[in-house]
């Protein structure tokens, strides 16, 4: 008794730092020397869905949301993992489960009967007719494209150079830095290299978009002073976004998004070809639920305008995400809107500032597991996307 307490107590610990990897590691050894406490199951479940582990956070919402200590969000976690593992009558069960006790969750009427309207979905033609990876993934995250011209930007993980030796308690996994590479007609990627002018630092950067003319660069970077990273009240190194822009020597030094906070993250930008509207991705107070997408537009002087937030034809209780934007259509990533599991691209055309009807991109494009971060060339014919998807070289391709 006293070992498993001992290491549900250190579990708990790295828990509360946000160290789940580490956390998991501990609870899976109290579990092994027979700890029965539904509520350290619960986070040992928490923490492989943050490290988007599904097997084994599948495994553990089982046993969690079959339990007498079982709590709302239990059950749904639990569907959406059924959903993710292709076990979609069973995940309808559990979402009506849920619904019964969240009724007023748009989740629930967004993926009520998901077998039948995923049927449906799935006997439709996707966008595109073939999906491959690419031969610059590396052996770890590859994420967040992003297409300017002939130039390819994207954050990796991969530890060729010194600043990866760092690495995130979250995940154990090396802090992201931003990559570039020269894109032909054909999609082939060369000359694969770390971006310099100062702009990766020991921490994550992450997300990068040019404007069109080329004049801004904006990009996601945790939030850091002086070289140290900065805490919001909840313990949490939250995001920020932060953008340069194009002197006669090169880039400058990069100047902070006026609508950062400490408190909350900000991240994921992405601009309009006119780069007057600036979508990205937060969870600041006030939204629909989980991360939510908002819009900047700017002003007659030049500045941008206060976040709105994108409303409930966009986003969910769920989490919306990686805002793209090609000519007027709109592409995020969300596990709020119904999809094949997971993370799913969908695409929405914009009116001005109202919307469309939201559009799953379907198979091939997406998958069972999580699919994010989608970007186009200038031509349209030509994209890249991030996800983790059987078969996946790293922790994200």
């Amino acid at each position: 008794c006293m070992a498993q307490r001992g290491l549900l107590n250190q579990g708990d610990r790295y828990f509360n730092d946000f160290s789940y990897a580490q956390a998991a590691e501990a609870y899976e050894q109290a579990f092994r020397k027979d700890a029965s406490s539904i509520p350290h199951a619960r986070r040992l479940a928490e923490c492989y869905w943050n490290l988007r582990d599904t097997k084994n956070a599948l495994t553990w919402y089982a046993l969690v949301a079959a339990s007498s200590q079982a709590i709302p969000e239990d059950l749904y976690r639990y569907s959406e993992l059924l959903r993710v593992s292709g076990q979609y009558a069973d995940s309808d069960v559990w979402l009506r489960r849920y619904g019964k006790l969240m009724p007023n969750d748009s989740r629930v009427q967004l993926k009520e009967n998901a077998t039948e309207k995923l049927e449906a979905l799935l006997s439709e033609p996707g966008i595109a007719h073939k999906v491959t990876p690419v031969d610059f993934n590396s052996d770890k995250s590859d994420i967040a494209p992003f297409i300017h011209k002939n130039t390819i930007y994207f954050a990796s993980s991969r530890t060729d150079q010194f600043t990866s030796r760092h690495t995130d308690s979250w995940n154990d996994q090396p802090f992201l830095n931003l990559y570039t590479g020269k894109i032909a007609d054909d999609g082939t990627v060369t000359e694969v290299k770390l971006m310099g002018d100062g702009i990766n630092t020991q921490y994550h950067e992450s997300n990068a978009v040019v404007s069109d003319d080329g004049s801004e660069l904006y990009f996601t970077r945790n939030h850091v002073e002086e070289g140290r990273k900065v805490l919001g009240d909840d313990g949490v190194n939250n995001l920020q976004i932060f953008v340069r822009r194009l002197l006669p020597a090169g880039w400058s030094k990069e100047s902070p998004f006026p609508y950062n906070s400490p408190s909350y993250s900000v991240g994921h930008p992405s601009l309009t070809k006119d780069g007057q509207a600036l979508f990205f991705t937060s969870y600041k107070p006030g939204g629909v639920g989980g991360k939510d997408l908002y819009v900047c537009y700017r002003d007659e002087h030049g500045s941008w305008g206060e976040p709105e937030n994108l409303g409930k034809t966009i986003n969910t209780e769920g989490d919306e995400m990686f805002p793209y934007v090609f000519g007027n259509t709109l592409y995020f990533s969300s596990d709020g809107h119904l999809g094949l599991g997971g993370l799913d691209l969908f695409r929405v055309t914009m009116r001005g500032k109202s919307f469309g009807v939201v559009e799953n991109l379907n198979a091939p494009i997406n998958s069972s597991s999580d699919d994010f971060g989608i970007c186009l060339d200038q031509r349209g014919e030509i994209g890249f996307i991030t996800s983790d998807r059987d078969g996946h070289l790293g922790v994200e391709d």
